[in-house]
């Protein structure tokens, strides 16, 4: 029926947090840590069709040592929420691996 599958929602998600975290964080720092995912929730609320114009918007919602709650939200072009998510990460040093 020409939706695209959920597991799209995910990736878009995660590729917005990517986004978010290189415009952020010098290169040094970004080379030396990484975020890892604990936990993907999201709630779907409309269907997205292959060539909908969508907005992403993100933000760390809470933040205590080296954990964070990054929110996601995807909109449609009329400001309908499609999807929203919370994603709780843990920091990880590069440099003892």
């Amino acid at each position: 029926n020409g939706h695209v599958n959920n597991l799209e929602y995910l990736r878009w998600a995660h590729r917005i947090s990517g986004l978010h975290w290189e415009a952020a964080v010098p290169q040094e720092l970004r080379r030396a840590y990484r975020w890892v995912v604990s936990r993907n929730e999201m709630d779907y609320f409309r269907e997205v069709f292959e060539g909908d114009r969508l907005r992403l918007e993100t933000w760390i919602e809470k933040a205590e040592k080296a954990t964070t709650v990054r929110v996601v939200e995807i909109y449609n072009e009329t400001r309908e929420e499609l999807m929203n998510g919370d994603f709780p990460k843990c920091l990880v040093s590069m440099l003892n691996l």
